[in-house]
């Protein structure tokens, strides 16, 4: 659906939207920090990088989606606000869990 634009405005149009690229499926309900735990433990475990993970919920805790919002290097993994709540604005999140996978040096 394309939106009309008021002709008073100048300059570029642009709109930004959130694309739901998966919609089959069970809904996924986070009650807890297990269950944040649970669905990102694979991202945890197999890293090799530091990264911050954003759990994006609805108003019921239901999932709306995990995003990638840095990958570091080995030692650090710098982000800023707008790159934590961009995405979570354009989806509409009630909540954001944020899940920093941080490596122990050995």
């Amino acid at each position: 659906m394309k939106p009309t634009f008021n002709q008073n405005y100048k300059g570029i149009r642009c709109r930004v939207c959130l694309v739901r690229e998966n919609t089959d499926g069970e809904i996924i309900r986070i009650n807890n920090e297990e269950d944040a735990y649970e669905l990102v433990r694979q991202e945890l475990v197999s890293s090799d990088r530091e990264m911050i993970l954003s759990i994006m919920l609805t108003v019921k805790n239901d999932l709306i989606g995990v995003e990638t919002v840095s990958i570091g290097s080995v030692t650090a993994s710098t982000t800023t606000p707008r790159d934590v709540f961009k995405s979570a604005i354009l989806a509409n999140a009630v909540s954001v869990i944020l899940c920093p996978i941080i490596l122990q040096a050995t």
